[in-house]
């Protein structure tokens, strides 16, 4: 626990940033699938950024999600609290 137990780390992490890239064979994740880190970001202090899951066709990233996944960096990247790390 980085409250209670690790409080550097805690200490160290609070006011940063989180977005999340996911990647699965299936399409099936559901809206409780980024519920853990968006209450983890809020727990830590951080702000949470959004995520982003692709899916694989024949191991390979299809079209469509590459194009989202540069749209989800761009908008992270163009965002005011995007800070390169």
């Amino acid at each position: 626990d980085l409250l209670t137990i690790e409080k550097d780390w805690g200490r160290k992490i609070r006011g940063k940033y989180l977005a999340v890239l996911s990647c699965s064979a299936g399409e099936n994740l559901g809206d409780y699938f980024w519920l853990p880190f968006r209450r983890s970001a809020e727990y830590l202090g951080m702000t949470y950024l959004g995520g982003l899951h692709t899916e694989l066709e024949s191991g390979r990233l299809t079209s469509g999600d590459r194009s989202r996944l540069r749209q989800f960096v761009g908008q992270i990247g163009r965002s005011e609290v995007w800070v390169g790390n």
